[in-house]
């Protein structure tokens, strides 16, 4: 009987090897759906193996480990198990990766260095502009010495300054009354030239020629030396407006000439009739020369009175020349503070910008990592569920075989067929997968808070670090306070 079986047991074997090779295994692999033993009862077409192979009385009697078609069920749910392993392993494997790539107490050293190599770099940064500034300062003493020599003896010649302003101001109405007496009298040109203008009419043009352009001088001009006066935006603001005024003034006051030494002209010289002269013939000035006497007296005149103006504010030039010299002395040093300054506040900021870049990425990757601590955890209890699920089909579709091959036999049960299958005490620990993944993320956790404290540590040291550097260089500007009355815009 055994010598007739085999060929027959050899032909299920095959069958059922024909079988799988046409039902292959699942290309993806859900672990939270365990395979069904209803479907593949009728899939593997268990009842028919069974069926044939108890007819055949196979397995033998003597049987005590499986074989056969049963060892083909076993060995299908096992490839099972060895995919689902499989893939539990590479998220274990990507798990361990990740937390390996996470270090937290490496970022928390190199962040701990920061503000001493911030510090190091101010220190260059300032070693740089020390010698600048000691020769700034010392110039600034240098000219503030000056200052202060120079302000005692200027005190006792307030007096003096006051009557040379007088002085001044007397030498602009000389002018005005030398412009007067140029336009309306005929002293200067001969009595046979006669005057250029009436004397009211003259009187007017003088006046306002030399006395406006003195006080836009005044206006504009501020107690530091002509020479600096002159270099000063509004100042040469001033004076072109001031030409440009003289120059329109002078070229009216020409027509005026004209229009009062015409016959025709009753009377003194008429505005109105002078505007009329300039709009229909604005070149007729040319071939006057008294007019262009005129267009000269007020020229000259009015420029005069600008000078005297921006002299009479200016009556102690050496003084103020000293003042804008130790101003200039202060503000080139707190121009080379401010450069400083700014120098200083770009190493912190940049500073800070690394460690909230190195922040951002230590808790990105372990935000990361945690996700995938969950996500191990639950595929370690899917796949413990899916092993449960795997032993409960197998072992159902055995017992179904089973059931069915021992009524169809002749001969004793095989022992074989009271084995049980038990995947989950089969292969590695499970508790391996992760457990090295986990143990990490774990030595990470309690490495972030020690992070989380020196980054907020590290910023503190920096904000501090600055605020320090940036006080110490602030002392300049209460010199610069102090002299702001002369400054130089």
């Amino acid at each position: 009987m055994p010598s007739k079986a085999s060929p027959e047991s050899e032909g299920a074997a095959s069958r059922m090897i024909s079988f799988l090779r046409r039902h292959r295994l699942p290309g993806i692999l859900d672990l939270a759906s365990p395979p069904d033993a209803d479907r593949l009862y009728v899939t593997l077409e268990v009842e028919k193996c069974a069926g044939s192979d108890g007819s055949n009385d196979l397995p033998v009697s003597s049987e005590e480990i499986i074989s056969g078609s049963q060892g083909e069920i076993v060995d299908y749910h096992r490839k099972l198990q060895d995919r689902a392993r499989t893939k539990v392993k590479k998220l274990a494997a990507k798990l361990l990766a990740e937390a390996r790539r996470v270090d937290p107490s490496e970022v928390t050293d190199r962040l701990r260095d920061i503000p001493s190599k911030c510090q190091n770099k101010i220190d260059r940064a300032l070693a740089g502009f020390d010698s600048k500034m000691k020769l700034l300062h010392e110039q600034e003493n240098y000219e503030q010495q000056c200052v202060d020599d120079n302000d005692e003896p200027s005190r006792e010649s307030d007096s003096g300054r006051l009557a040379t302003k007088a002085i001044f101001f007397v030498m602009m109405l000389v002018a005005a009354t030398f412009a007067s007496l140029a336009l309306g009298s005929d002293i200067l040109w001969g009595g046979g030239a006669g005057s250029l203008l009436n004397i009211d009419p003259a009187i007017t043009v003088g006046v306002i020629a030399v006395v406006i352009p003195f006080l836009i001088a005044v206006g504009v001009s501020k107690p530091v030396s002509a020479k600096r006066n002159r270099e000063r935006p509004v100042f040469r603001l001033a004076m072109l407006l001031t030409t440009v005024f003289l120059g329109l003034f002078a070229f009216s006051c020409a027509h005026l000439i004209i229009v009062s030494a015409d016959s025709s002209v009753a009377g003194a010289a008429d505005i109105f009739s002078a505007i009329n002269a300039m709009t229909t013939d604005p070149g007729a000035i040319r071939g006057d020369v008294s007019a262009l006497k005129g267009f000269g007296v007020v020229m000259a005149m009015g420029l005069l009175g600008f000078v005297l103006g921006n002299l009479s504010m200016n009556t102690d030039a050496a003084n103020d020349d000293a003042r804008t010299a130790s101003f200039h002395a202060r503000w080139e040093r707190e121009n080379l503070t401010s450069q400083l300054r700014e120098q200083v506040n770009g190493i912190v900021d940049a500073a800070e910008k690394d460690v909230d870049r190195s922040a951002k990425r230590v808790q990105v990757q372990f935000k990361k990592l945690s996700r995938l601590v969950e996500q191990a955890r639950d595929t370690q209890a899917i796949y413990d569920d899916f092993l449960v699920g795997l032993e409960e089909s197998c072992n159902l579709l055995l017992e179904r075989y089973r059931q069915m091959n021992a009524g169809m036999r002749n001969t004793a049960i095989p022992p074989s067929f009271s084995e049980q299958i038990s995947f989950r005490l089969e292969g590695a620990s499970r508790k391996s997968f992760f457990e090295d993944g986990i143990e990490l993320h774990r030595e990470s956790d309690n490495e972030m808070k020690e992070f989380s404290e020196t980054v907020a540590k590290v910023r503190r040291d920096l904000r501090n670090l600055n605020r320090n550097t940036i006080q110490s260089l602030g002392s300049v500007e209460a010199h610069v306070k102090i002299d702001e009355t002369y400054a130089y815009r």
